[in-house]
This record gives structure tokens, sequence and C-alpha cells, in this order.
């Protein structure tokens, strides 16, 4: 599930949310300016309780300016649709 193309102005973006409890892993490509994908994969939670402030991506130091990050979920599993 590919999510919006988001533009950014700066010199590095890091991408930061909420993570369920799940048995599934997540998994996403992240894409800035058309270059290769990274992917990330943030493991199983146990337990009752989200965590906020889980960085899911975060880039390397980037020229200043504008950019375009792409991020293409590749699993969620059945228990974290």
């Amino acid at each position: 599930m590919q999510l919006s193309d988001m533009f950014l102005s700066g010199s590095q973006v890091a991408v930061v949310g909420e993570t369920t409890p799940g048995a599934s892993q997540l998994a996403a490509n992240y894409t800035i300016d058309g270059g290769s994908a990274t992917m990330n994969a943030i493991s199983a939670l146990s337990g009752n309780s989200p965590i906020n402030g889980t960085v899911f991506f975060q880039s390397p130091p980037l020229a200043s300016g504008e950019h375009m990050l792409v991020i293409d979920v590749t699993n969620t599993g059945p228990d974290r649709d």
C-alpha cells in the first residue's frame, strides 16, 4: 500500500508514529528523491498498550532543499490492519 508522495524542505527527515500491539511485523520501503528504497521493519509488539514515538525511518543527512519521500507499506499483518 503506497502512501501519498510527501514533499518536504530541509536536510533530514524522520517518520515517527505510534506502534500498536500485534503479532505481525510492520514493514515499509522508504524512497527519497527517487533513489534506492530503504526497507525498515518494526518487530511484533506484545502487550495491550501502544508505544508512541516509534521511529519508523530516519534519513541520512540530505542536501538542504526540497525533497520527496515515498512510503510503500509492504507488511502490516492481519492483526494490524
